[in-house]
């Protein structure tokens, strides 16, 4: 896939999450656009500003073909907020 075609929030986003110590650093823009795009992750933005992603979630394909929850984010100023348990709660419905 082409970057010119991933939106901004995108490579926001992915730069948010490598800066995390505990999350592998497998989250270029492309990748968690395409999850998204697949219906297997979720992400919340700030609600006045559309292109500030505050929480992410995704599921990822396994081995097995089974789906594991292997990315849940949420940007360091809105954590103790339930973000965590909103974006858990969409990917597990």
């Amino acid at each position: 896939m082409n970057q010119e075609e991933v939106p901004f929030e995108w490579h926001v986003l992915s730069e948010r999450l490598k800066k995390e110590a505990n999350i592998l650093n497998r989250h270029n823009a492309a990748t968690l656009w395409r999850l998204w795009k697949d219906g297997l992750a979720v992400v919340m933005t700030h609600y006045a500003r559309t292109v500030d992603p505050i929480a992410f979630g995704a599921l990822w394909p396994s081995a097995n073909g089974w789906k594991e929850l292997g990315s849940l984010w949420v940007h360091r100023p809105f954590r103790d907020s339930g973000l965590a348990s909103s974006v858990f709660g969409a990917l597990t419905r």
